[in-house]
């Protein structure tokens, strides 16, 4: 049996209890992509055997595909490329927003985040983030998750923006900010805003022998 174990980044093979139980000379399994849901770490974990993922693996392809799925939700390009082929020419529905007039929150400004954070900046976009830790970078504004929340069900509640009376936040109505707020990476309709998820609550992407957490 071997000692080291590179996983499937496919997601086809899993590693259940039963199969890491047998594997009694192995000290780490390496997954070669960020997700390793198809290991089973806590039982890794009681094995004496260290889980470890590839953090960042994937960053830019998941932040341009979440650029391209913003633009194609608040310009409707998906539905207005089905109605031209359908012989329509909806323009007044296809007027959409413009992403610099948007505000776009962030769920978690880790490697996906923030390089989400370096596209959107570059749309003019004003970009703020809720995260377990403060980060440095520029451009950038950190919120309460709750404020997060509240201004996107101000804009479900009401078409409007509502905030604390915080001199910060304020200012941000006045360049009309609009937060439908989702996760774990999925956008959807609401207020013409977006926004994104990373889901900072997923399991530490190593975690290490006996349940100890092995970072960097």
């Amino acid at each position: 049996m071997a000692e080291l174990v590179i996983a499937d980044k496919r997601h086809k093979h899993r590693l259940p209890r039963e199969v890491l139980e047998q594997m009694r000379r192995c000290l780490l399994i390496q997954m070669p992509a960020v997700g390793f849901d198809v290991i089973d770490h806590r039982a890794a974990a009681e094995f004496d055997i260290a889980v470890a993922n590839s953090a960042g693996y994937n960053r830019d392809g998941v932040a341009d595909w979440t650029v391209m799925a913003i633009l194609n939700l608040v310009r409707r390009g998906s539905w207005g490329d089905r109605r031209m082929r359908e012989g329509g020419w909806p323009k007044p529905e296809m007027l959409g927003h413009e992403l610099a007039g948007l505000t776009v929150g962030i769920v978690g400004l880790g490697n996906v985040g923030s390089a989400l954070a370096t596209r959107l900046l570059a749309f003019g976009s004003r970009v703020v983030y809720a995260d377990i830790v403060e980060r440095s970078f520029s451009g950038v504004r950190r919120v309460p998750f709750v404020d997060l929340l509240e201004l996107a069900a101000g804009w479900r509640r009401t078409g409007r923006l509502r905030t604390r009376a915080d001199a910060g936040r304020q200012s941000a109505s006045a360049h009309g900010e609009r937060l439908p707020l989702t996760a774990h990476g999925r956008l959807h309709r609401g207020g013409g805003g977006a926004g994104v998820g990373n889901n900072p609550r997923q399991p530490d992407p190593c975690v290490g022998r006996r349940g100890a957490v092995q970072r960097g």
